[in-house]
């Protein structure tokens, strides 16, 4: 698959949505380097893309480069604020820095946009490690761990 979208990415007539197939491919399978690679051949190409942002961004929290990241997606959020994959990104950065209160209000978000759609059952998904990890820093804290 990967070497069709080396070919089809160097075509004279490809197109922004090639790109963010090809970044979303490359992030499902777990090969980060052409992810991002495409990413930013995307964005060089196609500038104004919140999308590709968002992946890229979303890619950075991935690769834990919250600085990245942020900066990725506040670009996609300033193009676009209702891209569903940018506003779950912000929740899983707010998430990853054990921000739970931002995280939960971006996952509302992300479920406003895209109720019924993938981005809507990720972050269904994301709330319920949320839930769990705000009920293990409960526990702990009950127990006198964390002081």
């Amino acid at each position: 698959m990967f070497k069709i979208f080396r070919y089809l990415l160097k075509e004279s007539d490809v197109t922004e949505n090639d790109f963010i197939i090809a970044v979303h491919i490359a992030t499902e399978e777990n090969d980060r380097s052409k992810g991002f690679l495409w990413a930013n051949e995307g964005i060089e190409k196609f500038p104004a893309s919140d999308m590709l942002y968002a992946l890229r961004g979303n890619l950075s929290l991935i690769n834990n480069n919250p600085e990245r990241a942020t900066e990725d997606l506040s670009q996609a959020f300033s193009m676009n604020a209702r891209n569903p994959v940018t506003t779950l990104g912000f929740a899983r950065l707010h998430f990853a820095k054990n921000n739970f209160t931002s995280a939960k209000e971006y996952i509302q978000s992300t479920k406003d946009i895209d109720p019924d759609g993938l981005s809507g059952e990720q972050a269904d998904e994301l709330l319920q490690k949320i839930i769990t990890s705000e009920h293990e820093t409960e526990t702990l804290s009950m127990t006198g761990i964390i002081q």
